[in-house]
């Protein structure tokens, strides 16, 4: 119930058309993974900057920087399609995802000159010239890459091989972790029509750049035309639940010890949101656990990690904005162990 919630409270596009790509723990990640979140970061840009744009696009880039640079929310900017439109369980392949990032963890932002509408959330599409730009840029952690800035014309702009030779270019040692080593680039070319096809088909092609062969930063795509990199984090959800669960059923642990001194002897656990976050619940007791937050600690900080990957901080405040995703869970106030 816990995704399901949460991609409620987003009103994620989730027509569960295929029956085996219908897990909402799956829809949940992709969106998740797409979503950037709102950290102040350090921008570095490719050599395709400075750039000599128009003044409407200079001014909707000095916008984007700086609500970069401050951590402000950003994924306005985003297509659209990382709420609506994009689903995991839909029956075009082509729009199960994004396939750029998906492929080469390129994100791409609308730039724009004109204020976002008063109960609109998604930017305008264009500028106030009538032109449509675009950034295409990667966010590793606290820093953002700006690869290149170009206009939405293109068909293929995004299965465009220079957009990630331009950070091979740039960024050589990120690239490097993706190498395939002891594999001979291919002789033949292959055009951004192709590439974009076979995404579309859930072919994951590496990409030859130079002497060296690369698989794509953002992991490929599956069979399915979904994103790995959603996938392999859905397992991970999946495994540390598994162990949450060893770790709750232990009847010496702290958990039952302390249901029982409230005189509950047959706790019934469950992991749910609460406005204190993810938390091992109790009914009975009507008492919540939540989670350390103590990175020193390898077992919290791998705990943390996997807390902030279900339900960050920015999903917490939205599920809690949604009505119908917080009634009935009033916790009576408790201090929580650490885990």
């Amino acid at each position: 119930m816990i995704v399901v919630d949460l991609v409620s409270a987003y009103g994620l596009e989730f027509k569960r058309e295929i029956p085996h790509l219908s897990e909402p723990l799956h829809r949940w990640m992709d969106f998740r993974l797409r979503y950037i979140d709102p950290i102040p970061r350090r921008i570095f840009a490719s050599n395709k900057f400075p750039k000599n744009l128009p003044i409407a696009v200079e001014t909707g880039l000095h916008h984007l920087e700086n609500f970069i640079r401050e951590g402000k929310d950003v994924n306005p900017y985003q297509s659209k399609g990382l709420v609506r439109f994009n689903d995991v369980s839909g029956k075009k392949r082509v729009k199960r995802t994004d396939l750029l990032w998906a492929d080469w963890g390129i994100i791409h932002l609308h730039i724009t000159d004109i204020p976002i509408e008063n109960g609109e959330y998604f930017s305008d599409r264009a500028c106030s010239n009538g032109e449509s730009w675009l950034l295409f840029c990667m966010f590793v952690g606290n820093t953002v890459g700006f690869i290149d800035v170009r206009q939405h014309e293109d068909e293929y702009i995004f299965s465009d091989q220079d957009l990630i030779k331009i950070v091979k270019e740039n960024w050589p040692d990120y690239m490097e972790r993706f190498r395939l080593n002891g594999i001979l680039p291919s002789r033949e070319d292959i055009t951004n029509a192709e590439i974009s096809s076979l995404r579309a088909s859930g072919i994951c092609f590496p990409t030859c750049i130079d002497d060296g062969v690369y698989m794509g930063p953002g992991m490929g795509v599956t069979t399915a035309s979904t994103s790995t990199q959603a996938t392999v984090k859905a397992d991970r959800v999946l495994d540390w639940v598994d162990s949450l669960a060893d770790f709750v059923d232990d009847e010496n642990g702290q958990l039952w010890i302390e249901v029982k001194r409230l005189g509950v002897e047959k706790p019934e656990f469950e992991l749910r949101i609460t406005p204190r976050g993810l938390a091992i619940f109790e009914p009975k007791a009507n008492i919540a656990f939540t989670f350390s937050k103590n990175m020193d600690d390898e077992n919290s900080a791998y705990f943390a990690r996997m807390v902030d990957l279900i339900c960050p901080e920015w999903a917490l405040n939205v599920w809690m904005a949604d009505s119908s995703s917080i009634s009935n869970r009033k916790l009576k106030g408790a201090t929580p162990p650490n885990f």
